[in-house]
């Protein structure tokens, strides 16, 4: 009975905080990801690949110069949609299923904060390759090379209205993550049936039952 009161999902609070945690982690992901989506496509257009790059002069003392992505051409704007940004939403998004479908058949509390700690580490994979493998002079390489934009000189109104743009992005995002937490937690999982979470009442009756009894629910489970 202790294992069956044990279930995450039987203490919804402690189960959505730790799906919400996750989602965040996805979340971080997903912004990236946009952000570098709003990066291509304001990039200006050019016709020739030589005419994509500027490269700088060396200021820091440190013997090289930064790399400038100032154009894109068309073909280069569509690849890097494709085979960078597409890929990599549809990684996010599949991790942010498969993250919360692990999480939800996680045998007990202390499981599942052990199962969320290792989806942290799953989602740093790519960093820990890329710190690992990569020589230095490529690291270096590729931390000086940056987008590089000309934004026009904008009015107190208009910084304004940019900062709002954001905050309603920002809450579109946390929208977005109730709207999918909602679903996966009362239409989707598939992992326990949806009213496992009534066994939380039995549950509190029974333990507060077998303390008036004076027993001790855990070592009646652990002498069995």
């Amino acid at each position: 009975m202790d294992e069956v009161c044990q279930i995450t999902m039987a203490d919804k609070t402690f189960y959505y905080i730790i799906l919400l945690l996750w989602a965040f982690k996805i979340l971080d992901e997903l912004r990236k990801i946009h952000r570098q989506v709003d990066d291509i496509l304001s990039c200006k257009g050019c016709n020739e690949a030589s005419e994509m790059l500027e490269f700088t002069e060396d200021t820091s003392g440190d013997g090289s110069g930064a790399c400038l992505i100032t154009h894109l051409t068309a073909t280069m704007r569509w690849l890097l949609l494709l085979i960078v940004v597409l890929p990599r939403t549809f990684i996010a998004l599949r991790l942010l299923v498969l993250g919360c479908r692990w999480l939800s058949a996680s045998a007990s509390f202390s499981d599942m904060v052990l199962n969320a700690m290792a989806l942290g580490f799953v989602t740093d994979i790519d960093e820990i390759l890329y710190d690992s493998i990569l020589p230095a002079a490529l690291k270096k390489q590729i931390a000086d090379t940056n987008w590089f934009f000309i934004e026009a000189d904008k009015n107190k109104n208009e910084v304004e209205q940019d900062e709002w743009r954001m905050y309603r992005i920002t809450a579109i995002w946390l929208t977005l993550v109730a709207v999918f937490l909602f679903i996966y937690g009362f239409i989707y999982q598939s992992v326990l049936p949806f009213g496992v979470a009534d066994i939380a009442a039995h549950c509190k009756e029974l333990q507060n039952m077998m303390a008036g009894l004076g027993i001790d629910l855990d070592a009646a489970t652990a002498e069995q």
